[in-house]
């Protein structure tokens, strides 16, 4: 499934819930909470079923991965056990910024995001 098509489902599935007649017509979440949703619904990686059983459950983790990191050293990190199911938001960014430095310091001409 392209990733067009992933975002219509995610725009299908919240109408549905802003059509239930417990929500009135609002979404059960907030707008900052929908925006960091849809950036880490279009990053290839966290957006993979595969990927998501070794990835944080914590939404906040995440953000901080998609933020800091690319594809590579994503895989990377669930490669080498870094990124896992119970990572936290604040491990996160200290594991985020090592993976980050080990990195530059292997290839200093690599663009990170």
């Amino acid at each position: 499934m392209d990733t067009e098509a992933k975002a219509r489902k995610v725009v299908d599935a919240l109408r549905n819930v802003m059509r239930s007649p417990d929500n009135a017509g609002r979404l059960p979440w907030g707008q900052r909470y929908c925006q960091v949703l849809a950036s880490l619904a279009r990053n290839p990686t966290l957006s993979d079923p595969r990927m998501l059983q070794n990835l944080p459950s914590s939404v906040a983790a995440l953000e901080i991965i998609a933020n800091y990191l690319d594809v590579d050293l994503i895989q990377e990190g669930v490669r080498r056990g870094l990124l896992h199911p119970r990572l936290t938001r604040r491990t996160a960014v200290d594991v985020c910024r090592k993976m980050r430095t080990e990195s530059l310091l292997r290839n200093p001409t690599v663009a990170l995001p």
